[in-house]
């Protein structure tokens, strides 16, 4: 059942002010929570040596850990959709010419012996990215998720090209979702996002820099006192079952430039 949308107007500026000083403590103001001391415990490494380290780039949710034809997606998992520059993760998915495209996708687990750390995501964990929209306006499906034994999905965002200004935020967990709509979405743009994976409740942000990230939505589940997950980030391919496949055949580009977690 669709979830409404709740206006909730916190910023997150005092919790991600030291986002990038791993392991300095600041304070997190939630609608959940009120105040809190949290600590960066996970920062993307997206330099080339990171592939296999901390990142595996096949995964357990595809039904043969590189293609997932059940799930509407053209994918075919391959190393070299991935580019790592040292500051950002552009993941470009291109035809194959049997109808199905070459992409990309990285995990920490579940990642079919291809390499991870092993992070999990936990209870209480605010998970904040930094990305960069395909310009593609038919055919794109980049998410930023997470995933363990079959199950513990939490959609931080997903987005579709067909949707240009929509974006997804899913708890597969405890089934709640809802559409959030802005014109700070659309192909080409660039958007700050984190979720709040509280045991009552998710709590999801959005905005134009880091600093100006407010609260834009919470569901009334959460994720449970358990909950544990890999982190993964992937650009899929529409097949045309539900949104359209893409219209040309041109390359599709998902760009991460950050992606934090904190505890």
């Amino acid at each position: 059942m669709k979830s409404r949308i709740r206006s909730c107007g916190r910023t997150l500026a005092a919790a991600l002010a030291a986002c990038g000083v791993l392991g300095s403590a600041l304070p997190l103001a939630t609608p959940a929570s009120g105040a809190t001391r949290q600590r960066l415990v996970f920062a993307a490494d997206f330099r080339p040596a990171a592939l296999g380290r901390q990142w595996g780039w096949q995964s357990g949710s595809f039904a043969d850990c590189r293609t997932n034809p059940g799930d509407h997606k053209l994918d075919v998992l391959t190393r070299s959709a991935l580019r790592f520059d040292g500051g950002s993760l552009t993941i470009t998915a291109s035809p194959r010419g049997d109808g199905s495209w070459n992409t990309g996708l990285i995990t920490t687990g579940d990642s079919c012996s291809t390499g991870g750390s092993g992070f999990q995501l936990r209870t209480g964990d605010l998970v904040t990215a930094h990305l960069k929209f395909p310009a593609a306006t038919s055919g794109a499906w980049p998410a930023v998720w997470s995933w363990r034994a079959g199950d513990h999905e939490i959609d931080l965002m997903e987005w579709h090209s067909a949707a240009p200004h929509r974006l997804e935020f899913v708890n597969h967990a405890r089934g709640t979702y809802t559409y959030w709509s802005s014109s700070a979405v659309h192909p080409g743009a660039s958007l700050w996002l984190g979720v709040r994976l509280g045991a009552t409740r998710v709590t999801w942000y959005a905005g134009a820099t880091q600093k100006t990230m407010k609260a834009v939505w919470h569901d009334a589940r959460g994720v449970g006192s358990a909950f544990r997950a890999y982190p993964a980030i992937s650009l899929s391919v529409s097949d045309g079952e539900i949104y359209p496949r893409p219209a040309s055949s041109r390359p599709i580009s998902f760009t991460v430039y950050d992606y934090h977690v904190l505890r």
